[in-house]
């Protein structure tokens, strides 16, 4: 962002809130409906809404008259507004049917955009299994295919797609807590299908020693069950940046912080103990004032 100086308080306040910050809040999401829609492109949103965590704004109760590959300043203002730098977008139209497009932006500019056409698509009512997970859980998210490791297309795609469904920056996580599975797979040229997933490993609280069921109910013995949705896209268009544009925008701010005195002699054992190491100057024996203590003599005969 250009270093722009405000001339009042308010103004000072409003750049500060736009300018950039080293642990960034979770992005929000903006779904957005097209001029045209079908009822396979709706579902395929809502349904990738629960995936996408509670940062979803949904914006589909209108139509929008949004075309972003010829004009997205009308898409930049809207997302701007409604302070989201992500954004889903669906439409139907004769030359591009079933369309989902999805973009991110950055100083409220478009950085990246992809346009995928439903081929096919088997919603979460299809399944037998039903996903019980929070929405608040964050996904595992798994990327298979050469493509996405050597063509520069695909991996800013993977890119987009991992900022989309990442939810919440976590440091460590509970395996068995793990509940979201998302299995991004290339199929061809132009191909990519969603598969999803949840996991059966048991928690430590849920561990035991009777393998067999007392209420009679069949437990599943497969590690990860399909819950949908199952999706097969097509990649149709790409808008993506320029190497020098997408290194600006993971530049952190510059922070000026005070530096502190490392403390010498300190440390920290494996369970976060504080330990401190003590230096003694060598002490003087000779002056040492020691209690005497009256001995008796005893001949011996």
């Amino acid at each position: 962002m250009e270093d722009r100086k405000a001339k009042t308080h308010k103004g000072r306040k409003i750049l500060e809130k736009r300018r950039g910050l080293i642990n960034e809040e979770p992005k929000n999401i903006l779904l957005l409906k097209g001029n045209k829609t079908n009822e396979v492109v709706t579902n395929c949103m809502k349904e990738l809404q629960k995936w996408c965590g509670f940062n979803c704004k949904n914006m589909m109760g209108r139509k929008h008259e949004v075309k972003p590959f010829e004009d997205a300043a009308h898409l930049e203002k809207f997302c701007e507004t409604n302070d989201a730098s992500l954004f889903i977008l669906g439409n139907h139209t004769k030359k591009r049917p079933q369309n989902l497009t999805i973009g991110r932006l950055y100083n409220s500019k478009v950085l990246d955009m992809v346009e995928l056409g439903i081929e096919s698509m088997k919603s979460m009512t299809e399944f037998p299994n039903k996903g019980n997970f929070g929405l608040g859980l964050k996904p595992v998210i798994i990327f298979q295919g050469e493509r996405f490791e050597y063509s520069d297309e695909y991996i800013k795609i993977r890119n987009l797609l991992a900022d989309l469904f990442r939810l919440q920056d976590s440091e460590r996580f509970d395996i068995t807590q793990t509940k979201k599975i998302m299995v991004f797979t290339v199929l061809g040229e132009k191909a990519i299908s969603l598969r999803c997933f949840t996991s059966n490993l048991p928690s430590a609280y849920e561990v035991s020693e009777d393998p067999e069921p007392s209420n009679g109910q069949v437990v599943s013995k497969e590690p990860l069950v399909e819950i949908g949705p199952s999706v097969r896209f097509i990649v149709r268009r790409t808008y993506l940046s320029s190497e020098d544009a997408f290194k600006e925008s993971l530049k952190k701010p510059k922070v000026i912080e005070k530096q502190k005195k490392k403390k010498d002699n300190i440390e920290h054992n494996e369970l976060g103990q504080v330990l401190g190491r003590l230096h003694v100057q060598q002490q003087d024996l000779s002056t040492l004032v020691l209690k005497h203590v009256k001995v008796s003599l005893y001949k011996c005969w």
